[in-house]
């Protein structure tokens, strides 16, 4: 696992493993509602392209010429949210009625109450939340140790991104810099 963002210098394996993280994300959720996400693979590989100039920016601006885990992961970070990914979402039921007590038969009320917050947070917010939960992930594969993100470090994340979608990579590298122990 150590060598996965290697693999991502690679634009057929990158290609395969961003298209795969994508597509596996409504399942990630549907124990709680299912969700339909609509991504658009013009846009991977405009985001692999934006990644190899990440990497390159990174690569002249360290002695080794090889970035580290923390740099590879603001690049792809600032990639994806650059290069917005999901065209569509879609929830079968209206978030507004789960709110007010409605929820589908097939799942608890206490269940939908808790997990809201972070549906919510889903729906306004859900490239920007792929785009970190996909570099936070690989990063995680070259961490040993490292700080817990809660829904509230993930929403401030979220409005970083959004609010600055012209951020330095060296702005990313430091988020996830300060992310480990």
């Amino acid at each position: 696992m150590a060598s996965f963002f290697l693999d991502l210098d690679k634009q057929e394996h990158f290609t395969q493993k961003i298209g795969q993280f994508y597509s596996d994300a409504p399942s990630l959720i549907s124990s709680v509602i299912t969700c339909n996400v609509t991504s658009d693979r013009e846009q991977i590989a405009s985001a692999y392209s934006r990644y190899q100039d990440n990497l390159s920016f990174f690569s002249r601006t360290v002695r080794s010429g090889n970035p580290d885990h923390c740099k590879r992961a603001a690049a792809l970070l600032q990639a994806l949210y650059a290069e917005p990914i999901i065209s569509k979402l879609c929830f079968p039921v209206d978030l507004e009625e789960l709110d007010g007590g409605f929820s589908p038969i097939s799942f608890r009320h206490a269940d939908i109450k808790h997990a809201l917050p972070y549906i919510r947070l889903y729906n306004e917010n859900y490239n920007e939340i792929f785009s970190f939960s996909i570099s936070f992930k690989i990063w995680c594969l070259y961490e040993q140790t490292y700080k817990e993100c809660t829904l509230d470090y993930v929403k401030n994340i979220c409005a970083y991104l959004k609010q600055n979608r012209d951020s330095s990579l060296d702005d990313l590298f430091m988020i996830f810099k300060s992310l480990s122990q």
